[in-house]
This record gives structure tokens, C-alpha cells and sequence, in this order.
């Protein structure tokens, strides 16, 4: 794999970070084996952060277009010459139709559908070195899609196809991909059959994890050698070394009794995040999924042995209801950002298992965690100590999207939903103010089902939505 350009802008991005990080903490490591950093992947980055350094539309007020795609858009992803590629589910089959649009008129160039498979595995799709789409199809492979331009006109091709379904158990499917920084692929089923793909080797080792368990969101990958999987049990920090996956510890969580009204399923709703103030991976976060208010659990991936790698476990008070996240929390430094969705109403509800209740209104709230600085990673504590971690702030949204921080103007993105009506907000990193509040749309249209966007070039911020996608750009550009 040569990456000899990407590390060129690799080493530009990590100056940049460092020269942003302040009293922020750093971003996690440049992973080299991924398109432009902060904006190729769901979560932003393979370590899941919903973090980037590109700036967003700012908190001065926005301007918004509309790209209507006939599908429910999952995942938003930039090129490096800031083009999304978006990937939708069509209204018509399900199936994952991939888009590239235009940075500046938000026009389609090019579309390909790619077999049907599981929802998930289209939806965690990644841009790789080379800007291609990295996704799973139907029939268990894996398949790269590149944009190529020819006499003015933009298509979309498969540039290559690795059949997986011997690895993938009959029954199961794969349910998402992320990339180490080796260029391997890693993916996860939906019964927690995790693999690795190794492109240049064309070879494949694999490591059920626990009997019975279920994997419902996607996992990180910390770009310096650890990954991280979340069951509907327990979160597993994983290393591969010597040609196999090996399990460094898996922590049991409180995962309830029940699905919760907001959520898709029974178990943590966190894609799991790595951050940390030194390396970006010295801690790692999911919420739990306990049955009167979940808690923001916190752990240290240096800890190892008996030792118990859990640094703390936040009760996240909210003034009705209870606490609950279908989103992966934001993770920079020491501070870890997550907010509620409980209550969330999903147009596939009917097709969940119950959840209990059966139905609730939106209770909202946004939450930032500090890590006290007296402790030191890799340290580990004997007992939980409430003095470890503690809310720095609290912001009553009711977001109805993945939140992103942007380094660069220290602003936290999402989007509010109130009954039908949807606003595109701006909340002050450092204390948790909201500077910005703008209407975006009405109806289910432009609902942002707990969907994550991603900043691009030109302070644009591109959301997916049910129905297409939302362009916000500041009104100064």
C-alpha cells in the first residue's frame, strides 16, 4: 500500500492538531490507511471520535441547501478535494445507493447501488487512502468503490471485490468496517464475529467473542494498534499481534433488562470511543444501558492484568425521564461529550423489540465529563472514586443527530428536533452555551434520525437526513 502522499498530509494534520489542541488535548492519531482525517468515517475517524480539526459553519448563523437522494442517508464522507460521497438506503429496496456530490451546487455526479445486505454493514462504510468507499455488501465482501472523472463526467466503479463469506458464519452478516493503521480491514458481525482482512497478505484471521452476544453498533479502531468492540455485554479492548486478535480485557456493563424508547436495541447504544490527553487513546467510553438512567462509564486502555481498567461511571441526571444514547459519545483529552436520545421516536420502531416503555417523549440533554487531572493514565484506581470524573456542563437540547466538535472553532454541531421542526445548532465547547440556532426544515424530510454528518471544506457541514442531505455553510462564505 503506498502512502506516501497521505503521509505527507498526515504529518501537515498532525502539526495542525497539535498546534489546536491547547487546553482541548489532542485528537487521535492520523490513521493512515483513511481518506481526509475527521471526515472519512461516520464517527469522523477510525477511533470514533466525532471529532475534526476542519471548521464548521461557525455560530454567526447558517445557510442551508437541500439534496434530495430518495433514501435515507446514513453516512455523509469528504474527499480530499471535498466532494461527499453519501451513502443512502433507497426508498425503493433498502438497498445502499452510493452518491458523489458536488462541494458547491450539492448536485449529484455520480451514483452506483451496491447489493443488499444488512443495513449496518452499508451504513459503516469508510474512505480509504486512495478516497474509494470501503463497504459491505450482500453477500459478504468487501467491496472498493473509487470516483473517476473522464471527458468532464464523473462515475462510480467497484474497484475491487474480497468474497468474505468464509469467514462470516452461515447466519450472520457483517455489520461494520474500520481500518487499522496497517491497512488492514477489521469488521464485526451482528453475533459478534470479529475479523481482520489483510489486504496485502489476501488473508483473514477471525475471534468470536462472547457466546451469545450481539453487536448492534460500529467500533473503533485507535489508529496506534488497539480496537475496541462493544457487545450487548460487555466493551472488549482488542490488539493484533502475531497474526491473531487477542482480547487485552472485555468489562461487563450494566446492559438493563430492556430496550429503552430512543434506542435501536437492547444493550449499550455507544459506538466506543477512544481519546485521551497525551497519545488521543489513552481512555475509551461507551454509555451502559442501565434501566433507571444510564451512566457514561469510562475506561483506561493502558491498564492491563487484574487490575480494573474502569476510571469512573457518571450518572447523567436529566429533569424528566430517564437518561439514554443511541449516539457514540465525543471524546478529546479528558473530556467526553454524550447526549440523550431517549424518547427518540424512529419511523422503525414497530419493528424493535418492545421497548419500555412502549413510547416517551424527548427529554433531551447534552452533557460534557471531565477527567480530574490528578489522574494519571495507565494508572488504574482501586475503588470507584466520584472525584475522578465529574460534569463540567449541561446543555438541555434535544438533539436529534450525532454531535461533531470541530477543533478548529471549538464548536459542538448537531441538529434540535422539536415535534416536527428541525434547527441546526451551535453549542460552545467550553461552556456548553448555545451561540447558534438556525430552522433547517419541517417534516419527515429533513428528520436527522440520530444520523451523523461531517464537516467538509469552506466551513460546510453536511448532514444526512431521511430523505437526503443538508448542506449548512455560514453566511459570512
Amino acid at each position: 500500500m503506498k502512502l506516501i502522499p497521505t503521509t505527507v498530509l498526515a504529518l501537515a494534520l498532525s502539526s495542525i492538531t497539535a498546534a489546536q489542541a491547547g487546553l482541548m488535548g489532542p485528537r487521535p492519531p492520523v490513521n493512515l490507511s483513511m481518506g481526509l482525517d475527521g471526515a472519512a468515517a461516520m464517527h469522523s475517524d477510525s477511533a470514533a471520535s466525532d471529532t475534526t480539526y476542519l471548521s464548521g459553519p461557525g455560530g454567526e448563523g447558517f445557510k442551508t441547501e437541500f439534496a434530495f437522494l430518495n433514501g435515507v442517508c446514513s453516512t455523509v464522507l469528504v474527499r480530499r478535494d471535498g466532494n461527499p460521497l453519501v451513502v443512502c438506503s433507497d426508498f425503493g429496496d433498502q438497498s445502499p445507493m452510493i452518491y458523489l456530490l458536488d462541494q458547491n451546487t450539492s448536485a449529484v455526479m455520480a451514483q452506483m447501488r451496491v447489493e443488499l445486505g444488512s443495513t449496518m454493514g452499508g451504513i459503516y462504510a469508510y474512505l480509504d487512502h486512495r478516497d474509494r468507499v470501503v463497504i459491505a455488501d450482500g453477500a459478504d465482501a468487501l467491496l472498493w468503490v473509487e470516483a473517476k472523472q473522464k471527458d468532464g463526467q464523473w462515475h462510480l466503479e467497484k474497484q475491487k471485490r474480497v468474497n468474505l463469506s468464509r469467514a462470516v458464519p452461515k447466519g450472520e452478516y457483517i455489520n461494520a468496517l474500520n481500518p487499522d493503521a496497517e491497512g488492514g480491514v477489521w469488521f464485526v458481525t451482528d453475533q459478534a464475529m470479529v475479523g481482520r482482512y489483510d489486504p496485502e497478505e489476501k488473508e483473514t484471521v477471525n475471534l468470536r467473542l462472547g457466546k451469545g452476544e450481539t453487536v448492534h453498533n460500529s467500533f473503533a479502531n485507535s489508529g496506534d494498534g488497539k480496537a475496541a468492540i462493544a457487545t450487548d455485554r460487555a466493551l472488549y479492548l482488542l490488539e493484533y499481534d502475531d497474526d491473531e486478535i487477542e482480547v487485552v480485557w472485555r468489562e461487563e456493563y450494566d446492559s438493563g433488562s430492556h430496550r429503552k424508547p430512543g434506542k435501536l436495541s437492547h444493550g449499550t447504544g455507544s459506538s466506543p470511543t477512544f481519546f485521551g490527553p497525551v497519545s488521543g487513546t489513552e481512555f475509551l467510553t461507551i454509555a451502559d444501558n442501565a434501566d433507571d438512567g444510564e451512566q457514561l462509564l469510562i475506561f483506561d486502555t493502558g491498564v492491563k492484568g487484574k487490575r480494573d481498567p474502569l476510571v469512573c461511571e457518571v450518572n447523567l441526571p436529566v429533569a424528566e425521564g430517564v437518561f439514554a444514547s443511541e449516539n457514540s459519545p465525543i471524546g478529546l483529552g479528558r473530556t467526553a461529550i454524550v447526549s440523550s436520545t431517549y424518547g427518540y421516536p424512529y419511523p422503525i420502531d414497530d419493528t424493535l423489540p418492545p421497548s419500555v416503555p412502549s413510547s416517551a417523549p424527548m427529554v433531551g440533554g447534552m452533557f460534557r465529563v471531565d477527567i480530574s487531572e490528578d489522574y494519571k493514565p495507565g494508572k488504574g484506581v482501586e475503588e470507584s472514586n466520584p472525584s475522578v470524573c465529574s460534569i463540567a456542563w449541561e446543555n438541555p437540547v434535544h438533539s436529534s443527530a450525532v454531535p461533531k466538535l470541530s477543533v478548529s472553532d471549538q464548536l459542538i454541531y448537531t441538529v434540535e428536533r422539536k415535534g416536527d421542526d428541525y434547527s441546526f445548532m451551535a453549542i460552545d465547547f467550553h461552556t456548553g452555551d448555545t451561540g447558534a440556532s438556525q430552522p433547517v426544515g419541517n417534516g419527515q424530510i429533513f428528520n436527522t434520525l440520530q444520523l451523523a454528518g461531517n464537516a467538509g471544506f469552506r466551513q460546510a457541514y453536511w448532514q444526512g437526513t431521511t430523505g437526503g442531505v443538508l448542506k449548512v455553510g455560514a453566511l459570512s462564505i
